[in-house]
């Protein structure tokens, strides 16, 4: 049910219903301009530098960290998947954060968190697929946490932070900002890894990978907008991360 609800957001889904709408309306006049409207958001949507405009905030307007004062690293799995052998592997957006995170742990010399639970049934956990595909050794597993609001409720479960210390945390560009503000919420003192935004002369282009991305980037911006309604976000640090 989920998945259905939010695929009526992400393009191409809402341009086919306002095509399917233009039928049953009689006035030719409106029917081009639906017509016109559903035209400028598909190609507005699949411009690779619309998704990278409006994933700017998401990174923008966390703090970056410095490597003073921090404790750990968190890494947050993004999905696992079978080979064509029927193995359990990390997704590749899994693998280049778990990469990221297993660097930043050897060159600071900072224990490593993986937090990922059993998402798929009859499968093993996202951190446990993780840990044993990269040999990551040494690491602390979180094999209970669904999403990310469940990682901040169980952190101080399996890890206990130094005073005046603080987390950094590893995940994709888009997800940084949900991931901040949720850990936050929960009075843990975190910081996001930095991520780069590059421009190129090609992100004026459609693509269908913009459209793509277009659709991850409004997806994090529909899941900020619930886990504020839910309270899972609480508001006073939203006003310190602006």
């Amino acid at each position: 049910m989920k998945q259905f609800l939010l695929s009526l957001f992400f393009v191409p889904v809402p341009i086919i219903i306002l095509f399917i709408l233009s039928f049953f309306i009689s006035n030719k006049i409106r029917i081009i301009k639906i017509l016109n409207y559903s035209l400028v958001i598909l190609v507005i949507s699949s411009l690779p530098i619309t998704s990278k405009l409006l994933t700017f905030p998401l990174n923008y307007f966390t703090p970056k960290y410095n490597n003073k004062n921090i404790d750990a690293i968190l890494l947050l799995t993004g999905g696992i998947n079978k080979n064509v052998l029927e193995e359990w592997v990390p997704s590749e957006e899994s693998i280049k954060r778990a990469l990221i995170a297993k660097k930043l742990s050897r060159t600071m010399q900072l224990p490593l968190i993986i937090s990922g639970g059993k998402t798929i049934e009859n499968a093993p956990s996202e951190a446990y697929v993780l840990e044993q595909y990269l040999n990551i050794k040494g690491s602390v597993l979180d094999e209970k946490s669904l999403n990310t609001y469940e990682t901040a409720k169980n952190f101080k479960k399996i890890f206990n932070i130094s005073k005046n210390k603080s987390l950094l945390i590893v995940t994709n560009i888009k997800h940084s900002l949900r991931s901040y503000l949720v850990i936050t919420s929960n009075n843990i003192k975190c910081y996001t890894f930095d991520h780069d935004i590059v421009f190129h002369f090609q992100d004026l282009i459609p693509k269908l990978s913009g459209m793509d991305n277009f659709n991850k980037v409004l997806y994090e911006y529909i899941a900020l907008s619930y886990y504020i309604i839910t309270n899972k976000i609480k508001l006073p640090t939203i006003w310190k991360a602006i």
